[in-house]
C-alpha cells in the first residue's frame, strides 16, 4: 500500500465511536493470501481502518468520484459470470442501497472500494489480481490507473537499459529492481541506437530494424512487449516528454539524415499521433520537457555542425511555437557516464526542487545497481 503507518492502538475512534482493532471488526486476510503473498498484516489493519472511517460516512461517499463515463466503463465487467454481466442497481449495491454479494470488497459499494484499491500501491496489483478472478479482471482492465489519474495519485518508476541486457524497473517506494521480459525484435533494433519514452502505462523503445524505424510498446498492465504504431514522420535522434497519458515528439532527423522540424503528439488512450505544427527551426540530439502544462524542446543541433542554444515554447492551448533564446548557452559541453567492465554500478540520482534551500537543491542518491552493465543507454 501507498499508506506504510500501522495502527498501533488495539481501539480506534472514528468521528466520536470507539471501535474495536480493525482487524478485529472484520477484515481480516484469508489465510492462503496472508501466507503466500508479501502483504504486511499493518497493510491489512490500515486498510481495514479506512473501510471503518468511510462507512461512518456513507450517505455522500461516491458520489462525485466518478463521472457517468467512467462509471460505464469501470462496472461493465463488474459481475461476469462467464457469460453476461450481472446488473446490479448501483456500482455493487443492490435495490436497497445496501452493498451486494457481488460487490469487490464485502460491505462495500464499489465506489468505496475502488477509491481504496487506487491508494494502494500498484507494486500490490499483481497480488490483489491473484485474489480472485473479479480482482484479475478489475487490475487486467487498467481502469485503476484512470482513477488513480483522476485523484491526482502519482507512482512513478525508473526504467532503464544497459548494453544489450534486458530492461530493468525501478521501484523507489519498495527499493526493488524487477527485470523486464525481452523485446522480440529483431537483431537489428536489439543492436541499434534507441530511444525511450514513458507515457501514461507504457513504455515506448524507439529504435530502427531492417525493415524501417519501429516503436516497441511495454504495458505496466499486462506485462509484455507489442507493436506500436509509427509516427506519421518517423524519426529518431528527437527530443521528448510526457504529461500524464500524453507525449510530444519533437525534431529529429528522418530515415534519409534530414534534420526535422515537425512535430507529434502520442495518446495512450487512443494509440493515435497526431501532427502538430512546425517548430521555428529544425532540430536534432535536443532535449524536452513539460513545465507549468506546456512543452519545451532546448539544445541541439540544426545541422551536422550547428549547434542551437535557443529553445522553443509549445501551447497546446493555442497551438504555436515560441522562440527562446539563449535557453541553453552550454550546447557545446559534454557529458557522459560509464561503469567499470561488464560489472559496472549504475547509480540512480534524484533532485527535487522543492527541496532545496537557499544554496539551491542538491541531488541525492536513489539507488545503487551492482553488475548492471558498463553503460546506461536508455533511462525513462
Amino acid at each position: 500500500m501507498v499508506f506504510r503507518d500501522s495502527l498501533k492502538r488495539s481501539k480506534t475512534k472514528v468521528d466520536g465511536s470507539e471501535y474495536d482493532s480493525p482487524v478485529v471488526a472484520g477484515l481480516q486476510p484469508p489465510a492462503s493470501y496472508k501466507h503466500n503473498l508479501r502483504v504486511s498484516q499493518g497493510d491489512w489493519d490500515l486498510l481495514a481502518y479506512i473501510v471503518l472511517a468511510n462507512k461512518t460516512n456513507t450517505k455522500h461517499v461516491g458520489q462525485g468520484l466518478l463521472d457517468p463515463e467512467v462509471r460505464t466503463l469501470t462496472f461493465g465487467y463488474i459481475g461476469l459470470n462467464g457469460k453476461k454481466p450481472i446488473i446490479v442497481a448501483r456500482s455493487g449495491e443492490n435495490h436497497d442501497g445496501q452493498a451486494s454479494d457481488n460487490s469487490l470488497l464485502p460491505g462495500l459499494n464499489d465506489d468505496m472500494a475502488l477509491n481504496i484499491l487506487a491508494r494502494s500501491s500498484r507494486s500490490d496489483y499483481p497480488n490483489i489480481s491473484c485474489l480472485n478472478k473479479k480482482f484479475r479482471s478489475l487490475i487486467g482492465s487498467g481502469y485503476l490507473y484512470k482513477l488513480r489519474r483522476q485523484l491526482g495519485i502519482r507512482e512513478d518508476w525508473v526504467y532503464l537499459a544497459c548494453n544489450m541486457m534486458p530492461w530493468k524497473a525501478f521501484d523507489p517506494m519498495r527499493q526493488k529492481w524487477m527485470r523486464l521480459p525481452r523485446i522480440p525484435c529483431d537483431d537489428c533494433f536489439t543492436c541499434a541506437d534507441k530511444e525511450s519514452l514513458a507515457v501514461g502505462t507504457e513504455l515506448l523503445v524507439f529504435g530502427r530494424e531492417l525493415s524501417g524505424f519501429a516503436i516497441w510498446m511495454y504495458s505496466l498492465i499486462t506485462h509484455d512487449w507489442s507493436r506500436c504504431p509509427v509516427m506519421n514522420l518517423p524519426r529518431c535522434l528527437f527530443g521528448s516528454s510526457s504529461l500524464g497519458e500524453i507525449a510530444i515528439v519533437a525534431g529529429g532527423s528522418d530515415k534519409n539524415g534530414n534534420v526535422l522540424k515537425s512535430a507529434e503528439l502520442y495518446n495512450s488512450e487512443l494509440g493515435t499521433w497526431q501532427t502538430l505544427p512546425d517548430m521555428n527551426f529544425p532540430r536534432k540530439l535536443c532535449s524536452g520537457f513539460f513545465m507549468d502544462g506546456k512543452f519545451y524542446v532546448i539544445g541541439g543541433m540544426s545541422s551536422h555542425t550547428d549547434c542551437l542554444s535557443c529553445g522553443e515554447e509549445y501551447n497546446m492551448q493555442t497551438r504555436s511555437w515560441r522562440r527562446i533564446e539563449n535557453m541553453y548557452p552550454g550546447c557545446n559541453a559534454g557529458a557522459g557516464g560509464r561503469g567499470s567492465g561488464d560489472n559496472g554500478v549504475i547509480v540512480l540520482h534524484s533532485w527535487n526542487p522543492e527541496d532545496g534551500s537557499s544554496n539551491g537543491a542538491e541531488w541525492s542518491v536513489l539507488a545503487v545497481k551492482e553488475r548492471a552493465g558498463a553503460f546506461v543507454y536508455n533511462c525513462a
